[in-house]
């Protein structure tokens, strides 16, 4: 049987040439991907001995969580080992054990009081999906180094209502405005009305979604 292998996108660089922080894999829900990455992560700890976490959404996905992780890949690819967790911290993360060895930790997000992210991608989704965890965007800062634009934002444990505009540009990045958050918006500005005037009248909706990105800009 064939499995997925993510070894050419871990091989893979940043736009500057240096390995990234974090790899992003999406693929549909067969087509193996959290086989391999489960089964790279053992590997890496029965070889080497590194450790590795597990990052949950919510906390009660801890339970049971070394049966979630290991039956599978335990049967198929480690048979005769075990993979176990204790909770600790009165149940904020787990600890897990191959065979009794500690190997790693299982955590949840909803557990964590503070998230710093860094990303020049991605933006709106980042904010959506991170203050669905019920977080709050405690600050923002936008930078620009080597021909790349950064945002750097805050998340405490918290529970704020953002409208579409807030998430697509950051509620504090707006509030302060400060002069790369303006530099980058209008160099967006530009690259969009010119996306617009090479669109093809016949994509529609390509064309609805561009104008609707320039009234946004315009608004700031």
């Amino acid at each position: 049987m064939d499995y997925y292998d993510g070894t050419k996108l871990l091989s893979m660089q940043d736009i500057n040439g240096n390995k990234p922080e974090i790899f992003m894999c999406t693929a549909n829900n067969t087509a193996g991907k959290t086989t391999y990455f489960s089964r790279l992560l053992v590997n890496r700890f029965l070889d080497s001995g590194d450790k590795f976490m597990i990052v949950y959404r919510f906390s009660y996905e801890l339970d049971e969580c070394a049966d979630k992780f290991y039956k599978d890949i335990g049967s198929l690819f480690f048979p005769g080992t075990t993979m176990t967790a204790k909770r600790k911290a009165s149940g904020s993360f787990s600890e897990l054990f191959i065979n009794d060895k500690p190997c790693g930790y299982a955590v949840s997000l909803n557990n964590v009081d503070n998230i710093v992210i860094q990303s020049n991608t991605k933006l709106y989704f980042l904010r959506k999906e991170i203050t669905k965890l019920k977080y709050y965007i405690s600050d923002e800062e936008m930078i620009y180094d080597k021909g790349i634009y950064y945002t750097i934002i805050k998340f405490k444990k918290g529970k704020k209502k953002y409208n579409r505009k807030e998430l697509y540009f950051g509620p504090i990045l707006l509030k302060n405005k400060g002069k790369v958050f303006e530099e980058y918006n209008k160099r967006e500005l530009e690259r969009l009305s010119l996306v617009l005037k090479m669109l093809p009248k016949n994509k529609i909706i390509d064309r609805i979604k561009t104008k609707y990105m320039i009234s946004l800009y315009n608004k700031i």
